[in-house]
């Protein structure tokens, strides 16, 4: 078994925190204590996904974990291609330095493993079809 963590970029990670933790710091000083609680609640649920992003290769599977909250399996022998991106759209990874797996013909997940050319040996190590 091997596992990936998520890059994260310092800008994504910059912009989040400062944003975040100042309006955190704006309720505190206005005594909003509820809306404070709710914005540190926040704060740990986004730290939660951007450091809990993880790219598990187990067996003949990829598991795209994000967290506690989502998991994604993939057979690696359906993986067709790996490809770098720059496509900003939502996805499992906490970087702009991004690689789009297009796997079962016509599916996709876009990753941002810290690792990448190891993490891309490693799958070609159980496919070597696959194009990358």
């Amino acid at each position: 078994m091997s596992v990936y963590k998520s890059k994260v970029s310092p800008w994504l990670f910059a912009f989040v925190a400062i944003m975040l933790i100042g309006v955190l710091f704006k309720a505190i000083l206005d005594h909003e204590w509820w809306g404070a609680t709710i914005i540190a609640l926040t704060i740990a649920f986004t730290f939660s996904i951007l450091f809990g992003i993880r790219y598990i290769i187990r067996d003949d599977r990829l598991i795209v974990k994000v967290s506690i909250y989502m998991s994604r399996k993939i057979p690696i022998q359906e993986i067709v291609e790996i490809r770098p991106t720059r496509n900003p759209i939502s996805s499992p990874a906490a970087s702009f330095d991004r690689y789009q797996i297009r796997y079962k013909r016509s599916k996709t997940v876009i990753i941002s493993p810290e690792r990448p050319e190891e993490f891309i040996a490693d799958l070609k190590r159980i496919n070597p079809n696959i194009l990358a």
